[in-house]
């Protein structure tokens, strides 16, 4: 809440090769890799844009493979603290 994706820079991301796809919801951007060795990791700068001011917690975070939601593994909500102009 209170931060939009820029598609721009997802498209951008997608095009340098640093994600395979991705879709937005109003409250999610969903990241897709094609493959993942063991132990590998992904790491990318994604710029939010911040639309209204306020404290937000967002979702948790989970990662798994596509054909295993049922293993997957889950970090803590980002917080954030947007100020008014």
């Amino acid at each position: 809440a209170g931060l939009a994706a820029q598609v721009w820079q997802l498209k951008e991301l997608r095009e340098k090769g640093l994600l395979d796809f991705y879709e937005t919801t109003p409250r999610e951007v969903v990241v897709y890799f094609r493959s993942l060795a063991p132990e590998a990791q992904k790491q990318f700068t994604l710029h939010l844009r911040a639309d209204v001011p306020g404290e937000y917690q967002g979702r948790a975070s989970c990662a798994y493979l596509y054909y295993s939601p049922q293993a997957k593994c889950w970090i803590d909500p980002l917080r954030t603290a947007i100020g008014a102009k």
